[in-house]
C-alpha cells in the first residue's frame, strides 16, 4: 500500500506534466462536434477555470455542479474543478428536472455550471448558475462562463487539497428511486483512472 500511495499525483500536477510531454498532441477529440482540443491547450483551459475559482474564493470543501452534454467544454470544467481542488459533482443531463433539482439541493454547490441551452427554474435558488457555450462560439453574451474566464491566466501554480480530500460526488441513476450520492476521495479517483 505505501507503494502505491508514493506513486499518488494530483490532477494539476498530472495535467502539467502531460502538457509539457505531449504538447500540440490531440488530447481530446469530440466526433459530435468534429473538434478536438491539444493536451496544452486543454491545460491552459482548466488552467483558466482553476483561477477563476480561485478568485472567486472557493474552497477545497466547496462544490461546483456541472451539468452539461459530452463535449470538450463539459470535460474542461469538471477537470478545470480538478485541477484546482475543490469538489467536482457532475450531474447527467439527461437525469429529470425533479433529481437535478434534488441532487442539487444535496450538495448545495457554489456554482451550477450547465449547458446553456438547457433551462432551469432559478426563481429563489440561493446557488450560482453560470451557463456555458462552445468554445468556438465567436461573440459571447455577458454572463457567460467561458467569457467570465477568458482573462484569467492559464498559469496556475496552488491546488488545494490532499489526497484524501474529497474529489467528486456522483449520484446514481434516479430512473426508479431517488439519485444516491457516493463520495469519491482524490486518491481513489486517481487509481480508477490509472486502473482503467
Amino acid at each position: 500500500m505505501e507503494e502505491n500511495q508514493a506513486m499518488y499525483r494530483d490532477m494539476h500536477s498530472i495535467m502539467v506534466h502531460n502538457a509539457e510531454r505531449f504538447g500540440s498532441k490531440k488530447y481530446i477529440i469530440s466526433v459530435d462536434q468534429n473538434r478536438d482540443i491539444t493536451f496544452s491547450a486543454f491545460n491552459e483551459q482548466c488552467g483558466r477555470i482553476a483561477n477563476f475559482l480561485k478568485d472567486k474564493g472557493i474552497k477545497k470543501d466547496d462544490t461546483v455542479s456541472l451539468i452539461g452534454k459530452n463535449s470538450i467544454e463539459t470535460l474542461s470544467i469538471y477537470f478545470g474543478v480538478l485541477k484546482y481542488g475543490a469538489i467536482a459533482n457532475p450531474i447527467n443531463f439527461e437525469e429529470s428536472r425533479e433529481n437535478i433539482y434534488h441532487i442539487i439541493g444535496r450538495v448545495k454547490p457554489k456554482f451550477v455550471i450547465h449547458n446553456e441551452e438547457m433551462d432551469f427554474d432559478q426563481t429563489d435558488s440561493p446557488y450560482s448558475w453560470l451557463p456555458f457555450s462552445t468554445l468556438d462560439v465567436k461573440e459571447r453574451r455577458e454572463g457567460e462562463f467561458f467569457s467570465m474566464i477568458e482573462n484569467f491566466e492559464p498559469d496556475f501554480e496552488t491546488p488545494l487539497g490532499r489526497k484524501d480530500d474529497i474529489a467528486e460526488i456522483v449520484f446514481t441513476s434516479g430512473t426508479t428511486e431517488r439519485p444516491k450520492g457516493v463520495v469519491i476521495s482524490r486518491e481513489a479517483l486517481f487509481y480508477q483512472v490509472r486502473h482503467h
